[in-house]
This record gives C-alpha cells, sequence and structure tokens, in this order.
C-alpha cells in the first residue's frame, strides 16, 4: 500500500507543479498532453525502482514512447553527491560561551542544527532548553547532531521530536537527563541515547558516492523521508531528501526521451 500512495502523490505533486508554471509562463490554466506525459514518468519512475513493473508504455499521435528499465536504473545508479544538501550547525558548546544571547544571531544566520558532542562535560540543561524552545519556533531549524569527541558523526535527532520527548513528563527523560547523558557520555548513555525516538544512528548514513537506487531503498524500510551524509572521516557532510532524490531522477528520465525524441 506505501508505494501506492508514494505513487500517487508524486504524480499529484508533478501535476500541480506543471500547472502552476504552465498558469506563471503563459497565463492558462490547462493540462496539455505533454503534462500528462510528465506525471506518468513520475508514476513510472517508482513503479520501475520499487520493482513493481519492468516496462512502461504510451502511446501517443501514433508515436510510442517507450520507458525502458535501463533508462530508469541509468538515473538510479548516479551517485547522490548533487542532491546533498549541506547542514548549516553550530557546536552548541561555541554558542554558549555567549549565553542564550546568541539566539538572536543564530536566528539571523538560519542555523539549522546543533552540534552536541558526548563527554564535554559542561552542558547546562537550561541553557539546552532555552536553545530548542527558542529555535524550533523557525521553519529553518531541523536537527540536532550528536559527535563524537573527533567530530565523527555518532547519530541525528530531530529538533521538535526531543523537544516534545523531553516535555513530555510520561517519556522519563528531561533535559537534566539529557544533559547528563550528553556530558558522561558512557556505554549506557550512548545506548540510552539510541533508544530516543527518531534516532538516526551513523550506520544509517551514506556517503556522496553511494547511489540513488540504494538511498531511496533505505528510506524505503526505514520509514525515513531524508539520511544523514558524512564524508570519508565519518563526519557529517549534509542530509540528503526523498523528495529531492525523486526529482532529480525524474528530471534525469525527461532529459533522455527529450534528447531520444529528438533524433
Amino acid at each position: 500500500m506505501r508505494i501506492e500512495l508514494v505513487t500517487a502523490a508524486i504524480a499529484v505533486g508533478v501535476l500541480v507543479a506543471v500547472v502552476a508554471l504552465r498558469s506563471a509562463t503563459s497565463r492558462r490554466w490547462e493540462i496539455t498532453l505533454n503534462d500528462a506525459l510528465i506525471a506518468a514518468i513520475a508514476v513510472a519512475l517508482v513503479l520501475l525502482v520499487s520493482g513493481n513493473i519492468s516496462k512502461f508504455n504510451l502511446t501517443t499521435s501514433g508515436v510510442t514512447f517507450e520507458m525502458a528499465k535501463t533508462a530508469i536504473l541509468a538515473s538510479a545508479d548516479r551517485p547522490i553527491e548533487q542532491q546533498v544538501a549541506p547542514l548549516p550547525v553550530l557546536p552548541l558548546e561555541e554558542a554558549s560561551k555567549g549565553g542564550v544571547t546568541e539566539i538572536p544571531e543564530m536566528v539571523r544566520r538560519k542555523v539549522q542544527g546543533l552540534d552536541f558532542v558526548l563527554g564535554f562535560g559542561g552542558y547546562d540543561a537550561n541553557a539546552m532548553k532555552t536553545y530548542l524552545e527558542t529555535l524550533t519556533r523557525y521553519d529553518f531549524f531541523r536537527l540536532v547532531v550528536i559527535q563524537s569527541r573527533d567530530r565523527k558523526l555518532v547519530g541525528v535527532l530531530d529538533a521538535r521530536s526531543l523537544l516534545a520527548f523531553l516535555q513530555d513528563p510520561s517519556s522519563g527523560e528531561t533535559f537534566q537527563d539529557f544533559a547528563a547523558l550528553l556530558n558522561h557520555a558512557s556505554d549506557a548513555d550512548r545506548n540510552k541515547l539510541e533508544k530516543f525516538p527518531g534516532f538516526v544512528p551513523a550506520k544509517d548514513a551514506v556517503t556522496a558516492d553511494t547511489d540513488k537506487r540504494d538511498v531511496l531503498d533505505r528510506m524505503e524500510k526505514s520509514g525515513r523521508s531524508w539520511l544523514p551524509v558524512v564524508d570519508p572521516q565519518g563526519r557529517l557532510a549534509g542530509i540528503v531528501e526523498q523528495s529531492r532524490l525523486t526529482a532529480s531522477m525524474i528530471i534525469d528520465v525527461t532529459d533522455r526521451l527529450r534528447a531520444e525524441s529528438a533524433h
């Protein structure tokens, strides 16, 4: 059922985008046969990559366009390097030097995440609470990044999910507990951290040379719409999102069809 819902969502999304674009450029609200073709490509791409079908055919005006499986896989086999979005983050220990007065500057810079270093030893629960409660009001702030002392990625948490978890009396975890966990960083603390809701461990991260098919498969199996990306040293390089990968594959395939139809 999940793949059908994803397929339908992509098809509708593509059609809406095409209609909006045509309206902005030609002031006519109409869906042409080409629009339908683009939406069909989106549907076929999802189904082919997922293995639900092996061929897609569409006939119009006597011309047959065959979406060969190899065309989809050619795009799917490309690395995700161009789809990795850098993630501007600020180490909390750096921000803490100026106290919570640094928050307005972080907002101005549109910092998307905060770094926490396991074993740092100087995290204050009240300051952490203020940072999270304030920054999560802004759409651009998204993640809490947990790193080791040598700056290798340990895991990533959704900032809003973390805030809700620590604010929930029934969770059994408070801001004081979270600060102690980060400051002490024992094996038991690490194990507890990995059980926090929405925690994405470093072992689930991908690299920039991972192919799109593999990344989309990991997202599908894990139920996530994004994954962290690490560099060869295991440090956070950014994130890759499902929507951006899917859009890039649609563009790859439509460009190939356009080139083939021109011959």
